[in-house]
């Protein structure tokens, strides 16, 4: 049987790890002959928040946001989580505000 994976986009995708992501999540849904539902980059109506991803498949929905981080994030299974900077030292992870430019 063939898998099925439609993807609906609200906005086009601007962020190149975006499309990447986008496109190693369809092939292993492929792989895996997962049927899906994917809508990409969209404005929620109620509270106008922009969402990076909703994935649906027959056993689950999951929503996805990315993150472009410049070092590896450490920590246990629950926060706060801080980068490793190349000279080993630790710089917290800050959460952005949904006004903050950064």
């Amino acid at each position: 049987m063939k898998s099925t994976i439609d993807i609906y986009y609200g906005d086009p995708l601007g962020v190149e790890s975006e499309k990447i992501f986008l496109e190693r999540l369809r092939a292993d849904l492929l792989a895996l002959k997962a049927p899906a539902l994917i809508f990409a980059n969209f404005i929620t109506p109620k509270n106008h928040r922009q969402i990076d991803f909703l994935v649906v498949t027959l056993g689950c929905a999951c929503h996805v946001e990315l993150k472009q981080l410049t070092a590896p994030v450490v920590g246990g299974p629950n926060g706060p989580w801080p980068l490793r900077m190349p000279d080993g030292s630790l710089q917290p992870l800050e959460a952005k505000t949904p006004t903050d430019k950064r």
